[in-house]
């Protein structure tokens, strides 16, 4: 992640490569919180994703959904 964070800010030239809808900043908070949201699963789970220990145990993971925020966490000063 941060290889391709290195990657996308050398190709940055204007303000809005950085902060628009599709910018740099966007990506990495978008990144950050699936892989937060990932590492809360497999602590809940008590398992990483792809072990066999969750097979057919009756608490395991059933698939995945993209998520998007709904608001704009750099217009709300974060």
């Amino acid at each position: 992640m941060i290889e391709r964070l290195k990657d996308d800010l050398s190709k940055t030239k204007t303000y809005d490569d950085l902060m628009c809808k599709d910018g740099v900043i966007k990506k990495l908070i978008a990144q950050s919180l699936e892989q937060m949201l990932e590492s809360e699963l497999t602590e809940h789970l008590v398992y990483k994703k792809y072990s066999p220990t969750g097979k057919n145990n009756g608490n395991y993971r059933n698939g995945k959904i993209h998520k998007s925020l709904k608001n704009d966490p750099l217009a709300n000063g974060w």
